[in-house]
């Protein structure tokens, strides 16, 4: 992460009134470069460095699929306790869980 804090904003306060009238948000004290991909919804957003966007994607999949197990172990009657996150001793079930789907 660069520090752009000693850089000058290169947004007016009128392009910055105009962009937050428009709902969207600046980024401040991280330099955003061509290719970095920014992601967002209704709770916020974050910039994904270009170099790292695979292994985020890779990371994402992952836990999607942490997250598939967990919610319909709890739609079968579990706790979220040891689910939500994953907790080391039910991460063997959740191996075998996708082992099994990969199968499918």
């Amino acid at each position: 992460m660069t520090d752009v804090s000693d850089i000058p904003n290169a947004l007016t306060d009128e392009v910055r009134d105009m962009l937050t009238s428009v709902g969207v948000a600046t980024i401040t004290h991280q330099l955003q470069k061509r290719g970095d991909i920014v992601v967002g919804d209704a709770e916020g957003a974050v910039v994904i460095p270009h170099a790292l966007a695979e292994e985020v994607a890779r990371d994402a999949v992952a836990q999607e699929d942490v997250e598939s197990f967990a919610i319909e172990r709890v739609r079968a009657g579990e706790s979220v306790i040891g689910l939500f996150p994953l907790a080391d001793e039910r991460r063997p079930e959740y191996e075998s869980w996708a082992a099994a789907r990969k199968g499918q």
